[in-house]
C-alpha cells in the first residue's frame, strides 16, 4: 500500500509521522523510504541505514542498505531518503558519466575512484556525469554496498 503524502519529499518533521521504513513511490518512478536521522545529515548527502530505520551518513568502510537524504534530516528528526530512480546525490569529485560509484572518506560523498571494498551495487552515474565535487545524478535501484570489489 503506498502513502499519499501532502507535504514535499524534502520535509523533515521533528518528530515521526508515519512508521519508519515505509515506502512510497512518486509520479515519476522513484521509490523513497521514512527514516530516522542521527547526524547531521544533508540534503542528498549518502546514507546507511540500519535495521531500525536509523540514518548515518556513508563513509568508505560501512557496510548495508544505501539511500539518498532529500531533505536536512539532522539529529533526532525523520524524513524521506531516496532508494530508487533518477536521483541527485553528492559527489566527492570529478565524476565520469554512466560509471560505478563507491564510498569515499568523505562523510556523505560518493565517487567513481575505485576503492577497494566500497562498490555500491544499484547506484551508478547518468549519462553526463560531474566535472566536479558537488551534486550530480545517478540512477538508484535500492543500493547497498558489501564487501564486493570491482575486478
Amino acid at each position: 500500500m503506498s502513502l499519499k503524502l501532502s507535504t514535499p519529499f524534502s520535509a523533515v518533521d521533528g518528530s515521526q509521522k508515519f512508521t519508519l521504513g515505509s515506502t512510497t513511490p512518486d509520479h515519476q518512478g522513484r521509490e523513497f523510504i521514512y527514516l530516522q536521522g542521527s547526524d547531521s545529515v544533508a540534503s542528498y548527502d549518502v546514507v546507511v541505514y540500519n535495521s531500525a530505520y536509523l540514518a548515518t551518513k556513508v563513509a568508505a568502510g560501512n557496510r548495508g542498505q544505501l539511500a539518498i537524504a532529500q531533505g536536512a534530516v539532522v539529529g533526532n528528526n525523520f524524513g524521506w531518503f531516496q532508494i530508487k530512480g533518477l536521483g541527485t546525490v553528492e559527489a566527492n569529485g570529478a565524476v565520469a558519466a554512466s560509471t560505478p560509484l563507491y564510498l569515499t572518506t568523505g562523510s556523505g560523498n560518493v565517487d567513481d575512484a575505485i576503492g577497494a571494498g566500497n562498490l555500491i551495487i544499484g547506484m551508478l552515474t547518468d549519462t553526463t556525469g560531474t566535472a566536479g565535487a558537488g551534486q550530480m545524478h545517478a540512477m538508484l535501484s535500492y543500493p547497498f554496498v558489501g564487501s564486493i570489489t570491482a575486478a
